[in-house]
């Protein structure tokens, strides 16, 4: 009984003696190939569809996103009765680092 050879088999056979980059290469084609097919039985278009972009937020839509959406933990160690601005201030100041003038040492 001799067992007839399948295309599939066919073509793994031939897979089998190619280097590991043509194998790369055939695998990226036949993912190409793959999702052609599957979207175009599924009736999808192949082009990208042209989306409108989302229409900016005006500044009160952003404040009330904001107070709906306030962020999950602290920012650094502000407090809830300190400015940012005041905030970023103290941090610079405390990692500034301060040099001797040249030439001013005793």
């Amino acid at each position: 009984m001799t067992k007839q050879t399948t295309p599939f088999d066919e073509a793994v056979s031939v897979v089998s003696g190619l280097s590991p980059l043509d194998k790369a290469r055939l695998m990226e084609r036949l993912a190409s190939m793959l999702e052609n097919d599957l979207s175009v039985a599924a009736g999808e278009s192949l082009e990208p569809r042209e989306e409108t972009p989302p229409r900016p937020l005006t500044f009160q839509e952003l404040v009330a996103w904001l107070d709906t959406n306030p962020p999950e933990e602290p920012w650094g160690d502000l407090r809830d009765d300190e400015d940012a601005a005041d905030y970023v201030h103290r941090m610079r100041r405390q990692s500034t680092v301060w040099l001797d003038e040249p030439g001013a040492r005793e």
